[in-house]
């Protein structure tokens, strides 16, 4: 895909996602029989195929997704699955294997993740940055950032904020789960939640769950995440006075919405949906609002569009949208 000026580019994570959809619920020591599946995964990977699935004329937007996989056939199979679903894609070789996830799902939708970051871990020794400050010297208009960036390697999440803005390009980032973010950093747990990342609060928008922001914040909200989203959107508010602070962020809050934070708290309520399999959802949320917002939309308007899509994605399994959703699907 040759950039234009509203190309996304999205960089961050790809996975190889083994799905088993349990019929009953895990038994531990037995077997528990499932139909296993491979799809493609991971929240960068996710989000830039629910981009390429936007189908309406005037909220769809050109994307390309920068990664880093392994040396090995996955790679390929990867790059063909991205092809399948209208993703223009830079897949960087690494020092690792192509990274994988198990997605185990229970009958009540609970889904349990057992990832290897593998290639997705070592991005920072590929030429990512360089890929990156081509496309965007190239017109594009959009820079999003995976949020399991910040864990693999925070100083070119810094790095790759500063070249969007220095090209005129705005800048987004979708965060990672704060269980993820405690197993990478073990000890230095509570430095990271009082020391916000470097660039997290320097993008446009920010998107997450509440216990997520919180944590990436250093709100000093409960880390267990008891805190509504209401309430977290309350305290950013407030706090826009002190602090620096992304112009928007959007707080998801699944199956109750979500909450956009601008200069004022809009309530956004969610579409309704049949859920098979909520993996994903939150990936598609940021793909709609992303689309819709480089479309040049309100933010309001692109979060209440964010939510009709993930709304499409709790009804299908696994993290991608179905062929047929896609606009170059077949």
């Amino acid at each position: 895909m040759t950039p234009g000026a509203r190309t996304i580019v999205v960089v961050g994570d790809v996975m190889v996602d083994v799905l088993a959809p349990l019929t009953r619920p895990l038994l531990i020591d037995a077997d528990n029989p499932a139909v296993i599946r491979r799809m493609l995964g991971g929240q960068a990977a996710n989000t830039a195929a629910w981009i390429a699935a936007v189908d309406t004329a005037n909220e769809a937007a050109p994307v390309h997704l920068v990664a880093a996989v392994g040396d090995d056939p996955q790679a390929g199979w990867v790059a063909e699955q991205l092809d399948h679903v209208g993703v223009g894609h830079t897949l960087l070789p690494a020092p690792a294997p192509t990274g994988e996830c198990i997605v185990i799902t229970s009958p009540d939708r609970g889904r349990t993740m057992v990832p290897s970051s593998g290639a997705n871990a070592q991005i920072g020794s590929t030429p990512a940055q360089r890929h990156v400050q081509d496309l965007l010297a190239s017109g594009a208009g959009h820079l999003h950032i995976s949020g399991y960036l910040l864990l693999h390697d925070a100083n070119l999440v810094g790095r790759l904020i500063d070249s969007a803005r220095s090209h005129g390009a705005t800048t987004s980032i979708d965060t990672p789960a704060v269980d993820d973010a405690r197993t990478w950093r073990g000890s230095h747990d509570e430095a990271w939640a009082d020391a916000p990342s470097p660039g997290l609060t320097q993008v446009d928008v920010l998107l997450g769950t509440a216990p997520e922001i919180s944590y990436w914040l250093g709100c000093g909200i409960d880390k267990q995440g008891s805190s509504p989203a209401w309430e977290l959107g309350a305290l950013l508010l407030d706090q826009r006075s002190r602090r620096v602070l992304p112009g928007t962020v959007v707080i998801k809050a699944g199956s109750d919405g979500a909450v956009l934070v601008t200069d004022q708290l809009t309530d956004i309520l969610p579409t309704p949906a049949t859920v098979v399999d909520t993996t994903g959802a939150g990936d598609a949320f940021s793909a709609g609002f992303l689309a819709a917002l480089a479309s040049g939309k309100t933010p309001e308007h692109a979060a209440n569009k964010a939510s009709a899509l993930a709304a499409r994605a709790v009804g299908t399994l696994g993290g991608q949208p179905p062929t047929r959703e896609g606009r170059h699907g077949d």
